[in-house]
């Protein structure tokens, strides 16, 4: 199998990649990750950018609602994850569709790493406006 997996805290965010072969095994590795750095952070907005070789299969997809709910995967996350192969969008959308039917999670799927990076901290910064 061949994938990389980075995730790093990014002072307002937590910057998710990941590239190569996807399956249930490397996304419960991603999202471990993930909820472990944001869990040390105390923060909950997540930017994934993802360029997927080998997308999920349909079962793999429908495992994410799993996968979210045995990591702690709440609503409290704020998730914008950008695919950059157009082949890989439909599993993901199917995975998106399974997690907001779930009532799981506050995410986005999106083509663009620069529009998911907009949309996941435009909450944030009318949050702050508010408060002035």
């Amino acid at each position: 199998m061949s994938y990389t997996i980075s995730v790093e805290y990014r002072g307002d965010h937590v910057l998710a990649r990941h590239t190569g072969e996807d399956n249930y095994r490397i996304s419960l590795e991603l999202w471990s990750k993930i909820v472990d750095t944001c869990t040390r952070r105390n923060c909950y907005y997540v930017l994934g950018v993802a360029e997927t070789t080998t997308p999920l299969n349909t079962m793999d997809a429908f495992s994410h609602g799993e996968i979210f709910k045995s990591l702690g995967v709440t609503s409290k996350y704020r998730i914008a994850w950008a695919e950059r192969n157009p082949a890989a969008l439909q599993s993901l959308r199917f995975v998106e569709t399974v997690l907001r039917n779930r009532g799981i999670t506050n995410g986005r799927l999106f083509s663009d790493e620069s529009e998911a990076l907009y949309w996941l901290l435009a909450e944030e910064a009318a949050l702050a406006g508010s408060a002035l």
